[in-house]
């Protein structure tokens, strides 16, 4: 829906991604083990599968080093930034009537028999 709002190319359920000469080639994970790959020129709305990147975890001597690392303060002057805000709230909303939330004291066995009783006389969606 994104890519459609944003007349873009799209891939879904990515799996690898190599970017070259304004290109991706990527990788993507069909049914039944199977895989596709194929080319999507840049920009792209990509939906990635969970297991794309792996996970770093700092170690303990990385953790102890940043710790005593000093933070360095910058002021806007030095970075080139002016006093002028760029960004202005014209108008915030705030929600009038609050969501309704429904919460079921019953025993978890018998909340499905709740759900549909719910459903069927309160809702009239059954």
């Amino acid at each position: 829906m994104l890519a459609g709002l944003l007349d873009l190319p799209h891939a879904t359920i990515i799996m690898a991604i190599e970017v070259a000469d304004g290109k991706m080639k990527l990788k993507r994970e069909l049914e039944a083990g199977w895989f596709q790959h194929l080319e999507c020129p840049l920009p792209a709305v990509l939906s990635i599968q969970s297991g794309i990147n792996k996970v770093r975890y700092a170690t303990l001597k990385g953790i102890m080093a940043a710790k005593k690392k000093e933070i360095a303060a910058a002021s806007r002057e030095s970075l080139g930034v002016s006093h002028e805000p760029t960004q202005k709230i014209e108008k915030i909303y705030v929600r009038l009537k609050p969501k309704k939330r429904n919460f079921s004291p019953v025993h978890p066995r018998k909340l499905p028999q709740n759900w549909l009783k719910k459903l069927k006389f309160e809702a009239r969606v059954i």
